[in-house]
């Protein structure tokens, strides 16, 4: 009769600690958080201290210490490892990022190929040809990832040209909110950079409607929608593809 108690008493013994790591899992992906703002705030206002970069580190290890799966944590290193030039790092980073973002929303990683599909530009139409997902909402998976972390997270993948992930990102962020003026700025720079101006004029413009939309409230987005678009109107067009022959 001793080995079935022993056993229940295990059970409960471990569904209490399970309990207990639900309950901790906030407090620390919160803790982790404060860490990656501290890694940032060296990254920028306080980047000119001798022992700025040092900070960042610590700061940004101590985060991962207390949650390895803190995107806010992730994101903050790739930035880190970018500007330090340490590139093949950084990539590495902001694709377990993006799939971290991705397996919260329920959704699968895409192919290049994929991500590459339908790339209309077309306001609402053109957003859903560029692929599907709720990226910052609520998804399958649990509560997604707050839209700053995502955006930055975009912002640091377009700087290493890892525009089909980050494109299929800010697809996700347009389909919770189709006037995110952000998302629209970054996945005009996506096209940009893979030399596709027309669609990245399209993005600006729509962008410039929606700035018309709403007025001053949109202000802060007006000039870099403005400077997106001149960059792609001084863009070279891609070579037109010659006639098949019959």
């Amino acid at each position: 009769a001793e080995a079935p108690d022993a056993a229940a008493a295990g059970e409960v013994a471990a569904v209490r600690r399970v309990f207990a790591q639900h309950r901790e899992a906030p407090l620390r992906r919160q803790l982790a958080g404060v860490r990656a703002s501290i890694a940032e705030l060296y990254m920028t206002d306080l980047c000119d201290l001798d022992d700025a970069e040092q900070q960042c580190e610590d700061a940004l290890t101590h985060g991962l210490e207390v949650d390895p799966t803190c995107l806010e944590v992730l994101s903050a290193r790739a930035t880190l490892r970018k500007v330090q030039g340490r590139c093949d790092e950084a990539k590495q980073l902001t694709l377990e990022a993006a799939r971290m973002v991705k397996a919260a929303a329920g959704r699968p990683a895409a192919s290049e190929d994929d991500a590459e599909e339908g790339e209309s530009g077309d306001e609402e139409e053109g957003a859903a040809k560029r692929g599907g997902g709720d990226i910052g909402g609520e998804g399958d998976g649990g509560p997604l990832a707050d839209e700053d972390v995502v955006a930055a997270l975009c912002r640091t993948m377009i700087d290493l040209e890892q525009t089909a992930e980050a494109r299929e990102l800010l697809v996700g962020l347009l389909e919770r909110d189709e006037q995110d003026l952000r998302a629209w700025v970054l996945l005009g720079w996506c096209h940009v950079v893979e030399n596709d101006p027309e669609t990245a004029q399209d993005c600006a413009k729509h962008g410039l409607k929606l700035c018309k939309k709403h007025g001053a409230t949109s202000d802060a987005f007006r000039p870099e929608l403005q400077k997106l678009y001149k960059k792609a109107q001084v863009m070279e067009r891609p070579p037109a593809q010659p006639a098949a022959a019959n």
